[in-house]
């Protein structure tokens, strides 16, 4: 239904393999929200292998929570991947061979995934509009999407069919082995809860939006092979 959700909080780990998650019904349900609460207790969240469709948020990242997120298929989703406020020391990688950065991220990685919809509009409440972006950065001081090994095990993020690709706000993007195709053009409303965007912004697809809000901090984007 409409309320349905994981939520994962201090200290725990919710671990999703081979596992297919869609709304029930005509309505999105609202994902998975992973949010710890005390300040020393961190959650932490591994989705490999698995079909996410219908939210409106899939995975809602907050708080330096931890991730591990591989395989797995995004579909007509609103948004698939949000990120808010995150300490730099809290989205440091760790590889194998260990503290080898030409290595495999063994933690706080997203990669080899499809962030896709049909191009229709979505499941109500956004029957009126397409799948807005596959994913959302706020006020996170780095976070790395794909990577950077070129291991030959390691696939590309695969990002379509949504009018943003990346959208990030007063956050450092590193992005890796990642292909943008075939986003959707559509002059629709725009979230109220992130800054304001400009009407050509919102009359245009762009694989990655990149705002720094002009607020004094200390914000980058690179952009890899």
């Amino acid at each position: 239904g409409p309320d349905a959700k994981f939520v994962v909080r201090d200290g725990r780990t919710l671990t999703l393999e081979n596992c297919t998650l869609i709304a029930c019904g005509s309505e999105m349900w609202k994902g998975i929200e992973v949010m710890p609460i005390a300040d020393d207790a961190t959650p932490h969240i591994i989705i490999k292998d698995c079909i996410i469709r219908h939210a409106k948020q899939s995975v809602l990242l907050g708080k330096d929570s931890e991730f591990e997120i591989e395989n797995t298929l995004f579909e007509d989703n609103y948004v698939d991947i949000s990120f808010e406020k995150y300490q730099k020391k809290s989205l440091d990688q760790k590889f194998l061979p260990k503290n080898n950065p030409n290595g495999v991220a063994t933690q706080n990685f997203i990669r080899s995934n499809t962030f896709t919809s049909s191009g229709n509009t979505l499941l109500a409440p956004y029957n009126n509009v397409h799948k807005f972006a596959a994913i959302v950065l706020d006020d996170v001081e780095r976070v790395v999407i794909g990577d950077s090994s070129l291991d030959a095990s390691v696939d590309a993020n695969e990002f379509s069919s949504s009018r943003y690709g990346i959208v990030s706000f007063k956050s450092s993007l590193e992005t890796f082995n990642n292909r943008f195709n075939d986003l959707l053009t559509f002059f629709e409303d725009w979230p109220a809860e992130l800054p304001p965007a400009s009407n050509f912004l919102k009359a245009n697809s762009v694989g990655i939006y990149f705002h720094s809000l002009f607020d004094n901090n200390d914000r980058k984007l690179l952009i890899g092979e």
